[in-house]
């Protein structure tokens, strides 16, 4: 089982002469992939794990960062009497295996936003996957440390802690999306802006 958190910083905020530019490579987006073991209950019931990320290769620059996730998917023959498991790998930012904690993940994923974000920028991070995927246990967590980076600040890049920040903290599931921060949870209309 996995989870996708992109992380994009989106520009800058609007009017302020005296905020930064964006850094160097800024608007890209970065894919990251948490992987989260598979549960006692799952594997009760023989389950198998559909992702592996693999350790990386010998002589990268950090060796403790893998870039890849395999997924394993179990498919049938034409003749649909017979199974295989076919192995697709795809290329991420940062995959963390089941191991990685919390405070690794927000280190690499999102700290550089709230970094930005100290700076005057914009960023946005989104997490994406099924059902009992992780995205909660993942997002709390960066939820909370960020929310304490925000107000503290960076001291690493002598960024002073905010005094105010806006946040939009939202779900979209289906065609619906949903105002998280909201306790009724009204639903949000998207509405399409440029082309």
């Amino acid at each position: 089982r996995a989870e996708q958190a992109s992380s994009a910083p989106t520009g800058t905020a609007p009017a302020a002469a005296s905020r930064p530019p964006p850094p160097p490579g800024g608007g890209s987006v970065k894919v990251y992939v948490r992987k989260r073991p598979l549960f006692a209950h799952e594997q009760a019931r023989g389950e198998f794990d559909c992702v592996t990320v693999p350790a990386p290769s010998p002589g990268s620059v950090a060796p403790a960062d893998s870039t890849e996730i395999v997924i394993h998917n179990c498919q049938m023959h034409a003749d649909l009497k017979r199974m295989f498991v076919k192995h697709s790998a795809f290329d991420v930012t940062r995959a963390f295996g089941e191991a990685a904690d919390s405070e690794e993940v927000y280190r690499v994923a999102a700290a550089p936003m709230v970094a930005g974000a100290l700076s005057g920028r914009v960023g946005a991070l989104f997490m994406y996957g099924q059902t009992g995927s992780g995205k909660t246990h993942t997002m709390e967590a960066i939820e909370q440390t960020a929310t304490r980076a925000l107000f503290r600040g960076d001291p690493d890049q002598a960024l002073p802690g905010a005094v105010s920040v806006r946040v939009a903290y939202f779900e979209i599931a289906g065609k619906r999306c949903t105002d998280l921060l909201s306790p009724s949870r009204p639903e949000i209309a998207l509405k399409e802006v440029g082309g």
